[in-house]
C-alpha cells in the first residue's frame, strides 16, 4: 500500500496535526499532476493494490479528482483522510466513479464548539457533517477518525452518539500522536489515568455499536496484534510518499527521523529506482517483531 500526502497545505491549523498543516504552507514543493500520474503508473507497474491519500487536505488540491482517476480502478483501490471542508455533493458523485473505495472524514466532537477546540473553525464541523453526508448520497463508503485528546475526551460517548444519528456504520478512533504541532502541544495528551479509563468505556461502547451494525475500531496507540502483521511492513508492504516527492517506507518513521528514512525523491527519480533501497530500509527493522514506532515515539 502507499500512504501518500498530497499536499502539506490546509484549510485548518488544527493543534494536534501531526503533519503541521496550515494555510500558511507553501504548495510550492507540491509534485505536480504530471509527476504525480508518473508515479502512480510506476507503483501499479509493481503491483501496488492500494493507495491511502491525505495531506494536509489532499481535497484543497484543484486536481484531486484528477489524481483519483490516474488510478486504475480494476488494478488498485483509493482510500482518502479529509476534513471534508471541499467534499461538496459534486464532488462526491464524481469521486464515486473512480477507484475510490473509501472517505475518512475527520470529526472531533459531538458539537461545534468541542470540534473547533482542536480544529480551530466552528465552522469546519458542519463541512464535516456535510461531507459524510455527501458521501453517502454518492454511493460511496464513509468512516469517521475521531482523535482523543484531553478537551474531548469526556464526550466520546455522544460523538460515537452523534455519527450513528447522521448515518456513519464505521468509526475510528485514536490518540495524538507526538509530531508536529502535536508535540508543541502537550497538553492535548492524555495521562495514563485517562487512557485507561476511555479504553474501559471505548470496549464497552463497541459492544453497543457492534449490536447496531456499525464499527468502532480503537488501538490507543496499540495496534491489535491480530491485525498486525509480523515484522515491520515499512519498505515491504507499506511505502509513504511525502507532499515534496520524498519517499520512504513509512510515514511515521519519516516525521520521527526524515533524514534517516528517506531513500529518494520523485522530483528527481523514478519510482523504480527506488525499490531497491525500500527493501533496504524494510531489512532495518527487520528484527522486530511488530511495529517499532512505540519504542522510536518514546525516544523522542
Amino acid at each position: 500500500m502507499v500512504i501518500w500526502e498530497l499536499t502539506r497545505y490546509c484549510n485548518l491549523a488544527c493543534l494536534h496535526c501531526c503533519t503541521d498543516s496550515d494555510p500558511q504552507v507553501s504548495r510550492e514543493r507540491d509534485l505536480a499532476l504530471p509527476e504525480i500520474r508518473r508515479a502512480i503508473e510506476e507503483m501499479l507497474a509493481v503491483g501496488v493494490v492500494e493507495f491511502f491519500f491525505s495531506g494536509g487536505e489532499p481535497m484543497s488540491r484543484p486536481d484531486f479528482p484528477e489524481i483519483v482517476e490516474a488510478v486504475d480502478s480494476e488494478r488498485a483501490d483509493v482510500f482518502v483522510n479529509t476534513n471534508g471542508y471541499h467534499l461538496t455533493p459534486a464532488l462526491a458523485q464524481r469521486l464515486a466513479g473512480t477507484a475510490m473505495r473509501r472517505v475518512t472524514v475527520s470529526i472531533d466532537g459531538a458539537d461545534r464548539a468541542t470540534h473547533a477546540v482542536l480544529r480551530g473553525k466552528p465552522a469546519s464541523y458542519d463541512r464535516a457533517v456535510d461531507a459524510v453526508s455527501a458521501a453517502l448520497g454518492a454511493g460511496l463508503a464513509v468512516r469517521v477518525s475521531h482523535v482523543v485528546a484531553a478537551p474531548n475526551v469526556a464526550g466520546v460517548e455522544e460523538f460515537v452518539s452523534r455519527m450513528v444519528e447522521v448515518g456513519v456504520d464505521n468509526i475510528v478512533v485514536n490518540t495524538v500522536f507526538p509530531a508536529g504541532r502535536a508535540v508543541r502541544n502537550p497538553h492535548l495528551h492524555l495521562t495514563s489515568e485517562q487512557l485507561v479509563d476511555v479504553e474501559r468505556r471505548l470496549v464497552d461502547l463497541r459492544e453497543k455499536c457492534r449490536k447496531d451494525g456499525v464499527e468502532l475500531d480503537f488501538s490507543m496507540g496499540e495496534p491489535d496484534k491480530e491485525d498486525v502483521p509480523a515484522g515491520c511492513p515499512a519498505g515491504d508492504q507499506v511505502l509513504y510518499v511525502a507532499p515534496d516527492g520524498s519517499v520512504s517506507g513509512c510515514s511515521w518513521l519519516a516525521k520521527l527521523d526524515p533524514a534517516r528514512f528517506t531513500v529518494g525523491n520523485l522530483h528527481r527519480t523514478s519510482f523504480a529506482a527506488m525499490s531497491g533501497d525500500l527493501a533496504g530500509q524494510n531489512l532495518l527493522f527487520a528484527e522486530h517483531r511488530s511495529c517499532p514506532l512505540p519504542t522510536l515515539a518514546q525516544r523522542r
